[in-house]
């Protein structure tokens, strides 16, 4: 069975930047991540890049599903350290099986990095990624205007 992976784009990654082209064109998205990440990279030298990432107190992640060399799904992810709290914005569900692992593979890697709440916010057409939200315990925090609010938070074990 393929091995299915998260890691987060890195703009000065030549490899990455392709594969997600690659995913974008596939799955007939405009381009969003690969355009911002190429910015980045003109805008910024790896060094400030990585300096104003450990200094900000906002994390911006777009976050893929890797299996065998191909991104087959992605999110993004927006962090903040002070109120430890995350938003995981996730596109409509494609396959159900790989949004679920993307999905727990996210949550993890928010948890990571310190975060105590995770948001998340789908349509509320999408059943099948309401089902998986639940399942991996997420809670309903309720509907508006088409859209459905979902936390999960982890508590801080005290020794």
């Amino acid at each position: 069975m393929p091995k299915k992976t998260l890691f987060v784009a890195d703009p000065y990654n030549d490899e990455q930047l392709k594969m997600i082209s690659e995913f974008e064109i596939e799955n007939g998205l405009k381009n969003n991540f690969s355009l911002y990440l190429k910015e980045i990279s003109k805008k910024y030298s790896k060094e400030e890049y990585n300096y104003m990432i450990k200094s900000s107190n906002e994390i911006q992640e777009y976050l893929f599903l890797n299996e065998d060399g191909k991104i087959i799904d992605s999110c993004s992810l927006n962090a903040y350290k002070d109120i430890k709290s995350c938003y995981l914005q996730l596109p409509d569900s494609k396959k159900i099986s790989q949004r679920k692992k993307l999905l727990s593979l996210a949550t993890e890697h928010a948890f990571r990095l310190g975060m105590l709440e995770v948001f998340a916010t789908i349509n509320s057409y999408d059943r099948a990624l309401y089902e998986i939200l639940e399942i991996d315990g997420y809670e309903n925090l309720g509907e508006e205007n088409g859209i459905i609010s979902f936390v999960k938070s982890f508590e801080i074990k005290e020794n």
